[in-house]
């Protein structure tokens, strides 16, 4: 897993990722999305406090930067990235 904080690049990973509408999102304890900030994860509900300061590792961290332009371009465009 990966725990925060977490690099500007990575928020942006991870929230592409997590609004692309490919993948189930990662979830406050009441349903509400997440959203990736350097520190962790906030809820996107006005008035939720819920945090999570982790992720499921999806790469490796060496390999994050050789694939995460690939990964974004794949998501943006709807399609599952090539495993």
């Amino acid at each position: 897993m990966m725990k925060a904080p977490w690099t500007h690049d990575i928020v942006g990973f991870l929230n592409v990722w997590q609004s692309s509408g490919l993948f189930h999102p990662y979830t406050c304890d009441s349903g509400h999305d997440l959203v990736a900030t350097p520190d962790g994860w906030i809820c996107s509900k006005v008035g939720c406090s819920y945090t999570q300061d982790w992720a499921y590792e999806l790469v490796s961290m060496d390999q994050f930067e050789e694939h995460q332009n690939t990964l974004l371009t794949a998501l943006q465009a709807g399609r599952r990235y090539p495993v």
